[in-house]
């Protein structure tokens, strides 16, 4: 049980430090509004989460317009690409879950089969996620 919280604790710890820094980052800079990129005075991005309103051109600040129908499909891409940014989330959270279901299984063959699966599962998800945002990436700089 000791050990068990001491692998917790120093798991909790690792990730504390290896998140700090990131904490501490620069300010995102602005720059003129292109496809994936921000208008001015906008946030680009929050946790790898592109704007909705990303690559529209607006006449202030946060303020996009809709003229045309290519920006309605830019709007659900930009959507599209969130939910599977957020399923990236998932997969990595899993992919944890997993690790830590494979270090309590004490050596019991059907713990161990089921973590290997989690982990499994997970990562093939991660890597389905990350091509599709390449390939939502490529159609938008390409088509718009």
């Amino acid at each position: 049980m000791i050990q068990r919280f001491l692998l917790s604790a120093a798991t909790v710890f690792l990730l504390t430090i290896s998140v700090a820094p990131v904490a501490q980052a620069a300010p995102l800079q602005q720059v003129t509004a292109t496809p994936f990129q921000t208008m001015a005075g906008c946030p680009a991005v929050l946790l790898t989460l592109p704007s909705w309103y990303r690559g529209l051109e607006g006449a202030g600040a946060c303020n996009p317009k809709i003229t045309k129908l290519t920006d309605l499909w830019i709007i659900v891409l930009n959507i599209v690409e969130m939910l599977i940014h957020l399923t990236t989330y998932a997969a990595a959270v899993y992919t944890m879950l997993g690790g830590f279901q494979y270090l309590t299984a004490n050596g019991e063959p059907n713990k161990i089969s089921g973590a290997k699966e989690t982990i499994t599962h997970a990562l093939t998800g991660l890597i389905i996620s990350v091509v599709a945002i390449a390939a939502i990436n490529f159609i938008v700089n390409a088509a718009f």
